[in-house]
C-alpha cells in the first residue's frame, strides 16, 4: 500500500508541474542569411524574419567569430540612408518581424575571421518575454555572396556613429 501511494503522489506531482509550469514559447527565426566579407572587413551583418506565438523582445545575439553583434536600424534621414544601435526590438505575438537590408538587422562588429558564401554561422540570439523571462533561440545562417551595392552601405555605418 505504501509503494502504491508514493506512485500514485509522483505521478500526481508530474501531472501538476506540467500543468501549472507555463509553456515556454520560443521564437521561429527563417531565412537567416549573413552577408559575406572581403579579407580584413572587420563587420557585416545578419538578416532574419522572426516570429513568435507570444509578445517578446530582441535584446542581443552572440557568435564565437564576431567581439561583438548589436542591434541596428536603418531609416532615411533627407538622402542619406543612416544606421543607428538601438537596444532591443519588439517582436509582437503573430507578426512577423524583417531583419533585413532596409530596416533592422544585426550588425557583427569585430570579426575574427573572413565570412566566405557558402559557410554556415551559428547565432545565438536573446530575448525577453513580457515577464522578464530570458529566452535564447540558435540559429544557423547561411553566408550569401557579397553584393556590389553592399560597400556604400557599410561605408555610411562607420560615418554614422561610433
Amino acid at each position: 500500500m505504501q509503494i502504491r501511494n508514493l506512485v500514485l503522489a509522483g505521478v500526481l506531482g508530474i501531472f501538476l508541474s506540467a500543468v501549472m509550469t507555463p509553456a515556454m514559447a520560443a521564437a521561429s527565426v527563417s531565412n537567416a542569411w549573413v552577408r559575406a566579407t572581403v579579407q580584413g572587413q572587420t563587420a557585416t551583418g545578419a538578416y532574419m524574419v522572426i516570429n513568435s506565438d507570444q509578445d517578446l523582445t530582441l535584446v542581443g545575439a552572440d557568435l564565437d567569430i564576431a567581439g561583438r553583434a548589436s542591434l541596428h536600424e536603418m531609416s532615411m534621414h533627407g538622402d542619406m540612408m543612416m544606421m543607428m544601435p538601438i537596444e532591443s526590438l519588439a517582436i509582437p505575438a503573430g507578426h512577423p518581424v524583417a531583419l533585413d537590408e532596409h530596416n533592422y538587422h544585426i550588425m557583427l562588429e569585430d570579426l575574427r575571421q573572413q565570412i566566405k558564401p557558402g559557410e554556415k554561422i551559428g547565432l545565438t540570439l536573446k530575448f525577453i518575454d513580457a515577464k522578464g523571462v530570458a529566452q535564447t533561440v540558435k540559429v544557423a545562417a547561411t553566408v550569401r555572396e557579397l553584393a556590389s551595392q553592399a560597400a556604400p552601405a557599410m561605408h555610411m555605418h562607420e560615418m554614422g556613429h561610433e
